[in-house]
């Protein structure tokens, strides 16, 4: 790991994927959103895939949502949370 200007660089892929260091974000999965990719059983069952590597590894796990506001609404964002359980 090198250091520049007080920040922590990577160097090597084993530095990358320190848990401590990353995290995986799960784009929103929800069927409004699935219903749109093709093959989404497919996807589904490799973001499982992911996402059960992830937990194993002790890796910080967040979850998206895209919101989608109609007319003339200008307060729209996306949220995210973090899980925190096995479930």
């Amino acid at each position: 790991m090198k250091n520049f200007l007080g920040l922590s660089i990577p160097q090597t892929l084993e530095e990358i994927c320190d848990p401590q260091r990353i995290a995986l974000l799960v784009y929103d999965m929800q069927i409004g959103i699935l219903s749109q990719i093709k093959n989404s059983d497919q996807i589904t069952r490799q973001v499982l895939k992911v996402l059960a590597a992830a937990r194993e590894a002790g890796v910080r796990v967040f979850f998206s949502r895209h919101l989608y506001c109609q007319g003339n609404s200008w307060v729209c964002f996306s949220s995210a949370r973090r899980w925190h359980g096995n479930e």
